[in-house]
């Protein structure tokens, strides 16, 4: 039973904006920007324990635990929180296990949906590399773009003809544009506070993921959005060192990513 699939969006709520992205898309230094927004709850992966729940052959996973499951996590996410002028949730799509209606009805669908993407040739040349140094075995749908295209397209189809997408290659070339515009977008008070924070420790990240330290260490010891002095964002791994099935998996996430590549947003 997914509890809040039927239920009617309350019209006291502060402002609920989902960021949906795929791995190493840039989302923690995004989520980081986000952080140094006064009067804003963010929820850092709010899924991510419910997807890992209790599938042990995952080192970063979570013990078997009752308050990780849709309905606890659901009910959490779409209490009013009055208090705070925003509500931000950072989320994997894949995690959701593709429930993605049940995110676009009842409650849900008063939230303002976005989509942070990135070029796949990155993002796999990042999750690849890091996932061998945690010695973590990565499933197909851990990828997560072509899982990002279907929620992509369920909120097209069914809340906003025009979801907001972001380009991290715009983000990290133009980060106060992006930001400025994201904000306009979505209605976040937009402050060139966002440009930049002190490094450290994000606790929600540790309390989540034990191997944040390899998966979010960039983004906690910068102070701020890393301009490549190259003019690129990242180096990109070699084709033909790819097997057969994660090249599939990149061809078809390149094409999901090159159609909301075409409505991002443009400065």
């Amino acid at each position: 039973m997914e509890i809040m699939a039927d239920a009617v969006p309350q019209l006291d709520m502060s402002p609920h904006i989902f960021l949906w992205c795929h791995p190493r898309s840039l989302s923690s230094v995004f989520e980081r920007s986000i952080r140094e927004l006064k009067g804003v709850k963010v929820f850092y992966e709010a899924h991510v324990n419910v997807y890992y729940q209790g599938q042990y052959t995952k080192p970063i996973l979570p013990k078997e635990d009752p308050q990780f499951t849709f309905e606890a996590v659901d009910e959490s996410l779409t209490q009013p929180y009055a208090e705070y002028d925003a509500v931000f949730i950072r989320d994997h799509a894949y995690f959701l296990k593709g429930r993605y209606k049940n995110y676009t009805s009842g409650a849900f669908s008063a939230f303002k949906h976005t989509f942070l993407i990135r070029d796949p040739y990155k993002s796999f040349s990042s999750f690849i590399r890091l996932g061998k140094e945690a010695e973590i075995d990565i499933v197909p749908e851990e990828y997560g773009v072509r899982e990002l295209y279907d929620m992509y397209k369920t909120v097209k189809a069914s809340v906003d003809p025009n979801p907001v997408v972001v380009d991290a290659d715009d983000l990290i070339m133009n980060p106060r544009g992006i930001m400025k515009s994201y904000c306009n977008a979505t209605g976040l008070k937009y402050t060139d506070d966002m440009l930049t924070w002190t490094p450290g420790i994000v606790e929600d990240w540790k309390k989540a993921n034990p191997h944040c330290h390899k998966f979010q260490e960039k983004a906690m010891m910068s102070s701020g959005f890393i301009k490549p002095e190259d003019g690129t964002t990242s180096q990109t791994m070699n084709i033909d060192d790819l097997s057969d099935d994660v090249k599939e998996i990149l061809e078809d996430s390149m094409t999901c990513y090159q159609e909301m590549y075409s409505v991002r947003i443009k400065l």
